[in-house]
């Protein structure tokens, strides 16, 4: 009981005794020292423990930046870490913050490419407006300028722009089988349906959009009947049997990988006196061509034109499905004759030639003609095959051709007035015309006219 006392007595003296710290030998009351100095015979004072704590920090500071250095694997010099980013002190081969600096400048000064799909040139980015430097398809700034200025031409240009007087005919099969119709100004926008391959509409002269593509608009306020709709959106777009109208409907030129989808086609035509429009003459390169009495292919057949004839075509017309019709002359089958210019596959039926021409002394004329042949060219003394060769032309030589005839066999002769190079036969009478047939029956060629500057020559 009595030691107990006595420790509590100690106990309290202590609280208000006074200690005497250690490192600045001063005296003071025991609130000065912490906990842990308390518990310590030689004690020291708050102000002085915290002196000693911060000396310390600042000595460990220094030797853990004497020892620890990077080595640079740009300039090999060996920086403190002060030198370097904190991205850099965690790799493996840092690099100092002055030679980071040096790469990007030495970066910035090398052009990066970029190649314009316009111009196909490999320019610097800088040739490049932001927002076209981020595609893949960009143009560069002199290519979108002159696009721009195509597209807000003159007022009179635009606004003939805008006539539904061009004629196109389908050139190109996709996965649909055509051309794929567009809802706006933009290759990219959705799908109205297609056109198949082979079939010629009626559409304005192609306007460049806001990319550069170059589009054609069709005639609304309806699809032409020639676009062939998907069967679920159109039963969904139709009610009642009654379309629905358009605002626009847009057809491209050019695929994305630049791939031409549409030629230029002629149109519709008609031969009359009154405005003397010559007729036009085509040639046959199928194994017979079907006739029929209207322009319809549900119409059954009158006759044929046969392999390599030569025809005159008054009119040709663009049916609503977009099948191009050509209309015979009336003496070849007394009356109405239709025959199909390509067939649904888009290969050629009937091929434009030259037609017949005669030089006379209020308009001469003359052509040259080199023989294809290898065997040679005939020459007979009329414009028919019956006609028995007096001479033959060898194959390489040039002649001149004043006169081009198409016979009533449907077959083209040429009539030479350039006798030096024909071969002739002294056995036979050789006095008068010379003609010679410009292709075979089987549509080979015998002879091709040539330039000017080869009349007269030789291989």
């Amino acid at each position: 009981m009595e030691h107990g006392t006595l420790t509590a007595a100690a106990r309290a003296q202590a609280l208000i005794s006074e200690r005497v710290c250690a490192s600045c030998g001063r005296s003071l009351p025991v609130k000065e020292f912490s906990r842990s100095q308390q518990q310590k015979s030689s004690a020291k004072c708050k102000t002085c423990a915290g002196q000693s704590n911060t000396g310390k920090a600042a000595i460990y500071q220094h030797l853990s930046t004497e020892q620890e250095r990077f080595r640079c694997i740009e300039c090999y010099r060996s920086l403190a870490p002060k030198f370097f980013s904190r991205h850099q002190q965690l790799k493996p081969n840092p690099k100092c913050k002055v030679c980071v600096d040096k790469v990007k400048v030495e970066g910035e000064a090398q052009p990066r490419l970029k190649r314009c799909v316009q111009c196909f040139q490999s320019l610097p980015k800088t040739s490049f407006s932001k927002r076209q430097a981020q595609l893949l398809d960009a143009k560069c700034k002199t290519c979108v300028e002159e696009l721009e200025r195509a597209a807000v031409a003159s007022s009179t240009h635009v606004a003939s722009k805008w006539k539904f007087d061009q004629y196109y005919r389908v050139c190109h099969r996709g996965k649909s089988g055509g051309v794929s119709v567009r809802v706006k100004h933009n290759i990219a926008s959705p799908l109205l349906g297609y056109i198949p391959l082979g079939r010629v509409f009626r559409a304005t002269a192609p306007i460049c959009n806001e990319q550069g593509d170059p589009m054609v608009r069709l005639e609304g306020p309806h699809l032409p009947t020639a676009v062939v709709r998907d069967e679920v959106k159109g039963a969904s777009k139709e009610e009642d049997g009654v379309e629905r109208q358009i605002k626009e409907a847009w057809v491209p030129c050019r695929s994305i990988r630049n791939e031409i989808l549409l030629e230029p086609h002629r149109g519709p035509y008609t031969c009359h006196d009154e405005n003397e429009r010559t007729s036009r003459f085509f040639r046959c390169v199928v194994e017979g061509c079907k006739v029929r009495e209207h322009a319809d292919l549900a119409m059954s057949e009158l006759g044929y034109v046969l392999y390599g004839d030569v025809v005159e075509v008054v009119e040709s017309t663009v049916t609503p499905d977009g099948v191009v019709f050509l209309r015979l002359h009336e003496r070849y089958f007394d009356g109405a004759a239709w025959v199909v210019e390509r067939s649904l596959d888009n290969e050629a039926v009937l091929n434009e030639v030259e037609g017949p021409w005669t030089s006379s002394p209020s308009t001469p004329r003359s052509e040259a003609y080199r023989c294809v042949q290898d065997s040679g060219a005939p020459v007979r003394m009329e414009p028919e095959l019956t006609a028995p060769p007096v001479g033959r032309i060898p194959c390489g030589a040039v002649v001149t051709v004043a006169e081009r005839s198409i016979t009533d066999q449907r077959q083209v002769f040429l009539r030479i007035v350039d006798f030096n190079a024909i071969l002739m036969d002294e056995k036979k009478d050789t006095q008068g015309d010379k003609w010679v047939i410009e292709t075979s029956s089987c549509c080979a060629s015998v002879m091709i006219k040539v330039n000017r500057g080869w009349q007269g020559g030789q291989f």
